[in-house]
């Protein structure tokens, strides 16, 4: 069997969006996420100006971490396929914004189910979150 190798969406805009508090944090697990200062909002995926203003008021800050299954796609793969343990899943945040990444977990997935963030390791040593199941 194959071991897993999980890489991320690409994050990084080389000279495009700074990217540098999310994966530095990371390393520690937390999650960092872009922020709009003037209207007090996360946004997520980062762009260069604020989704809700235009203005380029903006940072980065602690997200809370939990959320909830909004939506996920179901893999189809042979038995021995690692890639199938873990599943592409985009989850409303409780502080307001949406995440895709993977669940992790074993359980079934429920719309609306509460989910943590859990940190999967990636080929390149980096952290990325993923989640797991906020009630076990």
């Amino acid at each position: 069997m194959t071991s897993l190798v999980l890489l991320p969406p690409d994050a990084a805009f080389a000279g495009y969006i700074d990217t540098t508090p999310f994966w530095s944090h990371a390393r520690e697990r937390k999650l960092f996420v872009q922020y709009c200062f003037d209207t007090d909002r996360f946004q997520h995926p980062p762009r260069p100006v604020s989704q809700y203003t235009g203005s380029r008021n903006l940072g980065w800050r602690e997200a809370i971490g939990r959320g909830r299954v909004h939506s996920w796609i179901i893999q189809n793969g042979a038995a021995t396929d690692d890639r199938v343990s873990h599943r592409p899943t985009l989850v409303d945040m409780d502080d307001g914004f949406r995440f895709l990444s993977w669940y992790v977990g074993e359980d079934e997935l429920q719309h609306g189910m509460a989910v943590v963030v859990s940190w999967a390791l990636l080929a390149d040593g980096r952290s990325w979150p993923a989640f797991t199941n906020a009630d076990v």
